[in-house]
């Protein structure tokens, strides 16, 4: 679950970044953008050159980048995720019964509430009695009234919370 928020996380920053190139309004601020460290692996994983020498291929920049995240880092996860379903025969038998598997993995008759959520994640604090720990309280205090505020949301789905999640941890980091 870590790894997939941590995945998550990567994917919103280098968004952010992506929507600096495509809004960089001159050759300097583009080149700026292209600096950060995670888009420079990104496009030279994508066989690109991380600089510019003019503003027309920000959309070069920005197709390579969704094409990344999109397509290129979320293969590795399938293809570890397909490995591990083929352990002991379960991939095969899910394909031959697919119907039966399907109530399995995707039937949700129940709604997610507020403590169902909570307990998805595992709070690590900071030593008791710094400055990060009471930070970090704080800030706990505030998730967890916001679950309890989405409580009367008929339809919070998984993606939904993890999407927020994503963001509320994004923003803790800035906190």
């Amino acid at each position: 679950m870590l790894h997939i928020i941590g995945l998550l996380v990567f994917k919103v920053y280098i968004k952010l970044i992506s929507l600096q190139i495509e809004n960089a309004s001159s050759l300097h601020s583009l080149n700026s953008a292209l600096e950060d460290e995670s888009i420079q692996s990104v496009l030279v994983a994508q066989g690109a050159k991380p600089s510019s020498s003019s503003l027309e291929e920000k959309g070069k920049f920005v197709k390579l980048i969704t094409n990344f995240l999109l397509l290129e880092s979320t293969r590795y996860v399938f293809e570890d995720f397909q490995k591990g379903m083929h352990t002991m025969g379960l991939l095969d038998c899910i394909k031959e019964h697919p119907r039966q598997f399907e109530e399995i993995f995707c039937a949700q008759e129940q709604p997610l509430d507020a403590n169902m959520v909570d307990l998805l994640f595992r709070i690590e604090y900071a030593e008791e009695g710094t400055r990060a720990r009471e930070k970090q309280e704080r800030a706990v205090v505030f998730w967890r009234d916001y679950l309890q505020d989405c409580g009367g949301i008929k339809y919070l789905t998984f993606e939904v919370v993890n999407f927020i999640s994503v963001i509320f941890i994004f923003g803790i980091q800035f906190y």
